[in-house]
């Protein structure tokens, strides 16, 4: 199971990537956010969960069969890589957009605090500047 883990890790990572590049090309493209995270959505939509049933329905033969290779039980791989893809889809067409969107939110708002708190400084008097050498 721990290989079925990591092979489930490489096509999450590619569904995001997926995802998140093509909201970024709309952004780019001129598109208000949360439009740009709708329409990626719909768009990309179809390729992940294409790419998760296509893994599901080939892997589901290995999950049933009590199959073994060598002595060794691969249906817990097949199980593993079946519900993560299933849980995955769904949190990456939902959840992922918007964890980007909060995110971007908190680097805004710290962009405009670090403005702010660099605007509030005194300028420095010659005088002050000369006693401050000596």
């Amino acid at each position: 199971s721990q290989i079925g883990l990591l092979i489930l890790m490489g096509i999450v990572v590619n569904n995001g990537i997926v995802l998140l590049d093509h909201m970024n090309q709309l952004r780019n493209a001129g598109m208000a956010t949360e439009e740009a995270i709708l329409q990626a959505g719909r768009d990309r939509m179809r390729a992940i969960l294409m790419t998760a049933s296509t893994t599901i329905i080939g892997l589901a033969p290995l999950a049933l069969g009590g199959s073994r290779v060598g002595g060794l039980f691969y249906y817990p791989l097949a199980i593993t890589v079946m519900g993560g893809l299933i849980s995955s889809a769904v949190l990456t067409l939902v959840a992922l957009p918007y964890v980007n969107l909060v995110i971007e939110y908190i680097e805004l708002w710290m962009k405009r605090m670090w403005e702010v708190s660099g605007s509030v400084r005194r300028p420095v008097e010659p005088a002050e500047a000369v006693e401050g050498l000596g």
